[in-house]
């Protein structure tokens, strides 16, 4: 009778053992819980562990990221090919008459955002590719500097200009045009000039922001604008007078004859070169050359004396000696050389010149406003800064429409600090600022700033001190708290 209960219990707990398999699966690998696996397991009558809980909900896979849409083209082929056939014929019919070589070099619009570029001729690595409008298209990888400037794209320099400022100064073809072959020759200054490359800072103009300076450089481009439309004698007179204003100015300011030097070899002759090119007549020279001066009234001596007085100097120079452009170098005094072109021996006495030749009563009064209201905007500037602002961890390179701003130079806000002020408009890879009358701070700590003082963030809409700001998908604005001074940041979600 023992025996047979013993047999029993035997059959009863083998029936149990079984009930916890999976009878579907042949090989016996699935249990209904982990607990049970165990037990079964166990050689042992010893306790079992504790039970490993199972997630009430088993998480789904996380999905592969979507990639990234291929970047959008904003470049209209048909108007870059327009563009770029005009320039290419100024460099043709020219053959190498203003410098010893067909101009013809790397040239692309490009846009900074995307990065997309279409070029005139295809690269050395591989970028671009050649599209059915017989431009070149590709996607410039990070590294390469993307402006209206010359710049490294492969194992050689190119001229480049964002598709930005060909919107934003789309004067027509002829306009942007020049642009392109200013920028061009840029590439080319290495190869064309002796001696190491040498470049300036605008930082060591700070002297051209006094009345005397600015009074001082406006009559220096007069006299040379008279000279350039005169023959004969009144032409050597107005070239000496040019030359004392310029020497005094010099005088007054230690060490501004060398940086000036560089100033009119590196953006002059790129001036005369994009002028000389699509102007044939001094009528022609002379409407561009007002077109630069014009930009005098909006605080930009310092930024474009340079390209003023250095091709003035270059178109002067044609007329007395063709060969001036042999053995230019980077440190090159132009006025100089127009000196021993012209003959002439020994300047006038700057006291004894008569100013009102180039309008110095007209000038003066002029200059003499604008210091009233470069003083206040430089007061309203230091008061706009001195509280939170929004930041971009960017600089700001060429800012839509900015032709009539103002440009500030600012040391109590730092000694890189430049202050933009106007109206005009910004886009970068975050959204779009459209500033009123407002400012724009570039320089201090690395990025550019606007003031953010009664800031309102309305979901993608973002308004300010005199500006709005229209973010893009992705990006937010946050406060942030840092130990030189709290304020908001533009930010990916």
């Amino acid at each position: 009778m023992k025996l047979l209960k013993f047999v029993l219990i035997g059959v009863f707990m083998l029936a149990l053992a079984a009930c916890g398999r999976d009878t579907n699966n042949p090989d016996n690998r699935a249990y209904a819980n982990e607990a049970e696996q165990l037990r079964v397991a166990e050689p042992t009558p010893e306790p079992p562990p504790a039970p490993i809980p199972i997630p009430a909900v088993i998480p789904e896979p996380t999905p592969k990221p979507t990639p990234p849409p291929a970047p959008v083209n904003p470049i209209c082929f048909y108007r870059a090919a327009e563009y770029i056939a005009t320039m290419e014929a100024w460099f043709d019919a020219d053959d190498g008459a203003l410098w010893g070589v067909n101009l013809r070099a790397p040239f692309a619009f490009a846009c900074g955002v995307t990065r997309y570029a279409v070029a005139n001729m295809p690269d050395n690595r591989g970028i671009f590719e050649r599209h059915e409008s017989g431009l070149y298209v590709g996607i410039l990888p990070q590294g390469i500097v993307i402006g209206t400037t010359a710049t490294h794209v492969d194992d050689r320099m190119w001229g480049m200009m964002t598709w930005s400022f060909v919107e934003d100064f789309s004067d027509g073809t002829d306009y942007v045009a020049r642009i392109m072959a200013h920028e061009v020759f840029h590439a080319w200054q290495p190869e064309l000039f002796e001696g190491p490359e040498t470049w300036f800072s605008r930082a060591a103009f700070a002297y051209m922001d006094t009345f005397d300076a600015r009074v001082s450089v406006r009559l220096e481009i007069n006299a040379l604008k008279h000279a350039l439309y005169s023959i004969g004698n009144e032409r050597l007179a107005a070239i000496n007078d040019a030359l004392s204003i310029r020497a005094e100015r010099r005088r007054r300011n230690f060490g501004a004859g060398a940086n000036e030097n560089v100033f009119e070899i590196a953006e002059g002759t790129a001036t005369y070169t994009d002028i000389r090119l699509a102007r044939s007549d001094v009528a022609g020279i002379l409407e561009v050359i007002e077109i630069y001066t014009r930009q005098f009234d909006y605080g930009r001596v310092r930024h474009l004396f340079g390209y003023i007085t250095g091709a003035l100097y270059g178109f002067l120079l044609d007329e007395f000696n063709s060969d001036w452009k042999i053995g230019l170098t980077w440190g090159c005094d132009l006025g100089a050389l127009l000196k021993e072109a012209a003959g002439i021996m020994e300047l006038t006495p700057f006291a004894e010149l008569d100013l009102e030749l180039y309008g110095y009563t007209e000038i003066a009064a002029i200059e003499a406003e604008w210091a009233i209201n470069y003083a206040r905007l430089v007061q309203e500037a230091i008061e706009a800064f001195t509280g939170r602002t929004l930041r971009l961890d960017r600089r700001v390179g060429v800012i839509g429409d900015d032709r009539d701003v103002n440009i500030l130079h600012i040391t109590e806000l730092g000694m890189s600090a430049t202050v933009i002020y106007g109206s005009f408009t910004f886009t970068f890879p975050g959204g779009k600022f459209t500033i009123t009358d407002g400012f724009l701070l570039m320089g201090r700590l690395g990025g550019s700033e606007f003031p953010a003082a009664g800031i309102e963030i309305d979901g993608n809409r973002i308004t300010g001190q005199n500006w709005v700001l229209v973010l893009n998908d992705g990006y937010e604005v946050r406060f942030v708290e840092t130990p030189v001074r709290d304020g908001y940041i533009v930010a990916r979600q």
